[in-house]
């Protein structure tokens, strides 16, 4: 090992190169060595394959997921009968059926699965006393639950996650130490869960460590108490900034009120720095090491990555053993008198989530200068702050999963020819390598995320290049492609890392709105925009029909497209949708441009597609598998929630569709038809659902389906385009813009019913257009008008539409339709 050269060494092959031979051997059961199985040949996987097609044919070779196993019907009979599964093992054998397979010559059962022999789970039953009968996996060790934590989440009923301080209720006074301890539920209490909880902690005692609710009460699995506590544990962080009535001024190891605050500590900690953003804040401004935040959304998520969650270092002089952590870093803390100790039966393996994530595609520029505000301070130039790094030597190197760096390490310059995989080419900003500990299925490509947590930017990570590593560097000979790498392995200083502490799925990307509803902030607003909701539309109104050269009946159609979002699904048919076809539209460039524009002032994600035949034939517009790169390469329709599509038909000149354009062409289709995106994965496809509003710019109708069409009559044509549109800019107030942002964000999260008196008047309105017009009144009509009459109620911030807006919806569809017939 000493004559190893140095090399950087990534940390996820530390858990690979563990398990070699000649370190399976140190394992022993009942002092017997564990023996390394040989990786297969390629003449026995040729061999497997032959024998998996012939029990079943329909099966491709090297498709074994489950999601290629769904219509094998022959392999889902032959697993049934011939084969148990199970966490550790999978066994195969014969059945009795002559017709199937031939006679064993000698019986044999499964193996059985470890039972407990008493209720306590202290011992286990003999094999003889379990051989050939039926058992589970209930007793499984590894499927029980050891931990502390694990165990009081069980009692308590609910994960930790859960107790935090948005969720405390009430709180209750431990009867032996007067502390008061925080009561959580994950939803808001009734005034009657109130009363309940009230009456149930005035007719009980409790004490730290203890249950709130007696067995069988009715509040039992809703409101909950942290059980790792005790009469000498602190009062819980949750109680300071929950914000529930009570005294802040306790101390919280031994509450006393009224504690004297100190003058030296405060004026050191006068200054709350705020956490600096990837967004807003250059890459090379920010300190490695140090705390960020990151909004984007997940690009693509890659197979987890094994890691060594704790390691044991020896001084090589002393012969000290440390135990260091590596959670939270992509380098292993060892310096040149140190030498990891592989062999440590105290290492513990885990595994993290590394996700791809990239600026949110179509955030609107007014989205982004308001998060830079908010951030205020930037961060100071990493060249004043001198991190404290230790020198690494070549007796790690071979040790460590983490990459190291010696003290001749120089970074290779960026790849300026890298591809930041980006759905939407002209977006600018950083892609980041996100990590995540906790949770991590908890999130799924085109999710919005905000991210805080620990950047890593360190330059060993570029140096990092498996191919000019010795061949006992990969697993059995194994050598990722020179795609894989790139792709997964970037410069750092073009992909930082960030090892996720916080993490926080958007609803929405407005700025001016908190995240959660139930928020004093959130209902102040809603509040003062419903009081003068009427001027407010007016206004909006105004703004509109200007855009649309005088058209006020487009103009509230226009409004309703702004306001819609997929709110449910029925079936494979997504309800709220509404995708506008305006026709009749100016034939030139500039009118779908501006009118983008114009958008994306108002809205949070705004982007325009050109619908030419370049475009159709050239474009990727649903992402692809890239099995090379073992990636998903990025399409323009890999949008998040809730962005605006504008689709411009009227740059469409006459022309020959490839392959490729038809392709598209039948994507756009499906996204406005079906809300879904289809992903192509080379071997099958994969359906994402999606919740974008698109509205098409037509010279007549478009090719493409919508959900509303109606024929613009303008009533101004403006020779200079840009002059019309300038004026709405002289027309808006920074107070208004703001107002307006704020009220179609809210508009759309309005949990919108009916009520039976309501449905009643639908219901007969409905039968008697049917009898005086058949044909004009359709089911699908039908509903085009129930979403009309809820987007009109949203508009006026209502929950419940009025029999006055519901005569206006017909009225509105009416005068459309007439406008459709005429021309």
């Amino acid at each position: 090992m000493q004559d190893t050269p140095l090399r950087p060494v990534r940390i996820e092959k530390l858990f690979l190169n563990a398990s070699r031979k000649k370190n399976a051997k140190r394992v022993e059961l009942k002092g017997k060595s564990f023996s390394c199985i040989p990786p297969a040949t390629d003449e026995e996987v040729i061999e497997f394959e032959r024998e998996v097609n012939q029990i079943d044919p329909i099966i491709v070779m090297g498709q074994y997921q489950q999601q290629h196993l769904k219509r094998a019907e022959r392999y889902k009979q032959f697993i049934e009968r011939h084969c148990i599964e199970r966490q550790y093992c999978f066994q195969i054998k014969r059945c009795n059926d002559e017709m199937c397979c031939e006679k064993p010559t000698k019986e044999r059962p499964w193996v059985p699965d470890p039972m407990y022999s008493d209720e306590n789970g202290t011992h286990y039953k003999k094999l003889e006393d379990v051989i050939g009968t039926e058992t589970s996996e209930k007793d499984r060790p590894s499927a029980q639950k050891q931990t502390v934590t694990a165990v009081a989440e069980e009692q308590q009923g609910c994960k930790n996650s859960v107790l935090v301080g948005q969720n405390v209720r009430m709180t209750v006074d431990c009867t032996d130490c007067t502390k008061p301890r925080c009561i959580y539920s994950k939803l808001k209490l009734t005034p009657r869960e109130m009363r309940g909880l009230k009456l149930l902690l005035n007719s009980h005692d409790y004490s730290c460590g203890a249950v709130i609710t007696t067995d069988g009460h009715v509040l039992q699995g809703k409101v909950f108490v942290k059980l790792q506590l005790n009469c000498q544990s602190p009062i819980e962080f949750s109680y300071y900034s929950s914000g529930i009535n009570g005294k802040l001024d306790l101390c919280c190891y031994c509450k006393t009120e009224g504690v004297q605050q100190d003058k030296e500590l405060k004026k050191q900690f006068r200054v709350v720095l705020p956490v600096p953003s990837l967004n807003d804040t250059p890459l090379h401004t920010l300190k490695p090491n140090s705390l960020v935040r990151f909004r984007c959304m997940v690009q693509d998520i890659y197979d987890p990555e094994f890691y060594l969650g704790l390691y044991q270092v020896k001084d090589l002089e002393t012969s000290k053993v440390t135990q260091k952590s590596g959670m939270y870093k992509d380098i292993a803390d060892c310096s040149k008198s140190q030498q990891i100790d592989l062999e440590s039966r105290d290492n513990v393996t885990m595994d993290r989530q590394t996700i791809y994530c990239v600026p949110i595609p179509g955030e609107t520029t007014w989205v982004k200068e308001t998060y830079a505000d908010k951030a205020g301070v930037k961060a100071q130039p990493s060249m004043s702050h001198v991190p404290n790094q230790v020198g690494r030597t070549e007796s790690c190197d071979s040790a460590e999963s983490k990459r190291t760096r010696t003290e001749n390490t120089q970074a290779q310059p960026p790849n300026v020819g890298h591809d930041l995989n980006f759905p939407l080419q002209e977006e600018k900003g950083t892609a980041c390598l996100v990590k995540i500990y906790d949770d991590i299925d908890k999130f799924k490509v085109n999710d919005m995320v905000e991210f805080i947590g620990i950047l890593s930017v360190d330059p060993a990570l570029a140096q990092f290049n498996p191919e000019n590593q010795p061949e006992e560097f990969g697993v059995e000979g194994y050598q990722p492609p020179v795609e894989e790498i790139n792709a997964h392995a970037p410069p750092p200083s073009l992909v930082p890392r960030l090892h996720a502490v916080l993490c926080n799925k958007l609803t929405h990307n407005n700025p001016l709105l908190p995240q959660i509803p139930d928020t004093d902030e959130y209902k102040a607003k809603f509040q003062q925009l419903e009081q003068e909701i009427d001027t407010l539309r007016g206004r909006i109104m105004e703004l509109l029909e200007h855009a649309l050269l005088g058209d006020s009946l487009a103009a509230e159609f226009f409004l309703l497209h702004l306001l819609s979002s997929v709110y449910g699904r029925a079936d494979v048919m997504p309800l709220g949708k509404f995708s506008l076809n305006l026709s009749h539209c100016p034939v030139t460039p500039k009118y779908g441009q501006l009118l983008q524009v114009f958008m994306a002032g108002l809205l949070s994600q705004s982007h325009l597609l050109p619908l030419s035949i370049e475009n159709m034939n050239t474009l990727r517009l649903c992402p692809e598998k890239d099995y090379t790169a073992n990636r998903l390469k990025s399409g323009v329709l890999q949008l998040p929630e809730r962005t605006s599509l504008v689709i411009d038909e009227t740059v469409l000149q006459p022309g020959q569709l490839e392959a490729g354009g038809v392709k598209n062409m039948t994507a756009l289709g499906n996204l406005i038809s079906w809300q879904k995106v289809e992903y192509d994965f080379s071997y099958h496809k994969q359906d994402f659902m999606a919740n974008i509003a698109v509205m098409i710019l037509s010279e007549a109708k478009s090719i493409l389906p919508s959900d509303c069409l109606l024929p613009l009559e303008a009533k101004i044509m403006p020779e200079d385009w840009i002059a019309h549109f300038s004026m709405l800019e002289s027309g808006m107030t920074a107070e208004l813009l703001t107002k307006i942002r704020t009220y179609i964000t809210l508009a759309k999260q309005i949990n919108y019913s009916l009520t039976d008196e309501l449905q009643k008047i639908i219901q007969d309105d409905f039968v008697d257009m049917r009898k005086v017009d058949s044909k004009s009144m359709t089911v699908d009509d039908f509903h085009s008008l129930l979403c009309t009459v809820r987007l009109l109620s949203l508009s006026y911030l209502k929950s419940t539409p009025t029999q006055t807006l519901w005569r206006r919806a017909k009225n509105m569809d009416s005068e459309r339709k007439r406008r459709i017939s005429s021309t």
